[in-house]
C-alpha cells in the first residue's frame, strides 16, 4: 500500500508511532528504524507524509516514509 497521510503522534522514547492515512480510519504504525532508514529522528504531530506499508506482525506497518 503507497499513500499519504498524518502524524497521528510519535513518541520518541517508545520508538513508535502512528500515521493517520488519508481517507482512512486504520492508523498505520511507524518505528524508530523506519524513520532512521528515512534520515529523520521524529516526527511532529499533524506533518504531513509520504508512505509505503504493508501487513506486520501489529498490523499496517510503514516501511518507507517521507515528507511531503
Amino acid at each position: 500500500m503507497t499513500g499519504t497521510g498524518t502524524t497521528k503522534w510519535y513518541n520518541v522514547h517508545k520508538g513508535i508511532g502512528f500515521i493517520r492515512p488519508d481517507g482512512s480510519d486504520e492508523d498505520v504504525i511507524v518505528s524508530a528504524s523506519t524513520l532512521r532508514a528515512a534520515g529523520l529522528a521524529t516526527l511532529a504531530e499533524g506533518q504531513r507524509l509520504e508512505f509505503d506499508a504493508q501487513m506486520g506482525n501489529r498490523g499496517l506497518e510503514a516501511f518507507s516514509i517521507r515528507l511531503a
